[in-house]
């Protein structure tokens, strides 16, 4: 029970004592039963509880419409009702971020704007001010009122404060929350793995049923709230990349006078390159390339090298290929290596691939063997 249902509870079991006490002192004649009772009887009933019975319907109207205002936010992405993310739609979803532009929304902001509006539409009678979200809890400050009937002017304030069972909290969880998977996944070239992988099994997409996350790189969410199954938030993240992609598996083929090296092909890559060593103890080593090959021994005959492939270079044919050029199959990208230009020392090689894009290159993320 709320703070004014308890003061409405108590003002009606004070009103039954006070009628007790009028009847039992009429009949033994103590009171005056004329004009005083009834004044007493009218005030409370006409006055009092008809001020507590407007307070309640205020408590009830005030939880449908924070509730209202919750569900309206989490369909708009946070922002209020006609609102835009300044990083653009997709599909009418409000992107969150656009590339490494980040947009999330200010939910303060939201609802002081959003409130106001609610309020003055579903209580036009009364005004309200320092409306506050707290916690769970919706409350506002309301103007002063009067009731006047024939029994005399009672004055009560319109103010509120109720439960919501949702707190816009929520909102600091879920930000975090998209912020770190943009961190892990938008890097990466195999998105759906790593969404698969990374994001919260309460994530789904925009339909809040299915996880259906495979068209581009602009992805819509929906996730349903912790305390209220009435308030999905629905909200889009953009995981273009802001730099070159790691890759995340080499494939090697052995042919009889070359290895052909095959990785997922990249469409936001300028150009690949492919690296060689058979110095076999940088196996586990991911980083810059520059870091990883500067630990190569210089005495000791080990050797490495690297060939760039662009992009616009890929030949489409692959029924044939020839050693030292890339070629474009299919959804992969293959690079073919001569065992002629490989160090014969030891035998055993190492390779790795990165990719390149508006000058910079991603981390060596794995080696294989031959």
């Amino acid at each position: 029970m709320n703070k004014k249902g308890s003061l409405m509870h108590w003002t009606i079991f004070g009103i039954m004592i006070a009628l007790g006490v009028f009847l039992f002192f009429s009949k033994t004649g103590q009171v005056d039963v004329g004009v005083k009772g009834e004044w007493a009887t009218d005030f409370l009933v006409n006055n009092v509880l008809a001020a507590e019975k407007e307070s309640l319907h205020i408590d009830g109207v005030a939880i449908t419409t924070g509730r209202e205002i919750a569900q309206e936010l989490a369909e708009n992405s946070g922002f209020s009702p006609g609102k835009s993310s300044d990083c653009a739609t997709i599909n009418s979803i409000n992107l969150w971020n656009k590339e490494d532009k980040k947009c999330f929304p200010v939910i303060k902001d939201s609802l002081n704007e959003h409130g106001q509006k609610k309020l003055t539409k579903k209580i036009p009678q009364n005004s309200y001010f320092n409306i506050e979200f707290k916690d769970t809890f919706f409350l506002a400050d309301g103007n002063k009122k009067d009731i006047i009937t024939k029994s005399g002017k009672y004055y009560y304030q319109t103010d509120f404060i109720v439960d919501l069972g949702y707190s816009f909290q929520e909102y600091d969880s879920l930000i975090s929350t998209a912020t770190n998977l943009l961190a892990t996944c938008q890097n990466v070239n195999d998105l759906s793995t790593c969404l698969t992988a990374n994001k919260l099994p309460t994530w789904k997409d925009t339909s809040c049923n299915t996880e259906n996350f495979f068209a581009g790189r602009e992805i819509g969410f929906c996730v349903t709230s912790t305390s209220l199954n009435s308030i999905k938030y629905k909200f889009a993240l953009d995981f273009t990349p802001t730099g070159a992609l790691t890759v995340s598996n080499v494939e090697l083929q052995t042919q009889t006078d070359s290895y052909e090296i095959s990785v997922a092909k990249d469409d936001t890559a300028d150009s690949y390159k492919v690296y060689y060593t058979d110095y076999l103890a940088l196996a586990t080593q991911t980083g810059k390339a520059a870091d990883i090959f500067a630990q190569v021994p210089a005495n000791l005959l080990y050797s490495h090298s690297s060939w760039t492939v662009n992009k616009a270079d890929l030949n489409t044919d692959c029924t044939t290929k020839e050693i030292g050029k890339g070629y474009l199959c299919g959804d992969k990208m293959v690079y073919v290596v001569g065992k002629s230009s490989l160090s014969q020392e030891y035998g055993s090689y190492l390779f790795a691939v990165t990719t390149l894009k508006s000058g910079t290159e991603s981390d060596i993320q794995s080696f294989t063997s031959s």
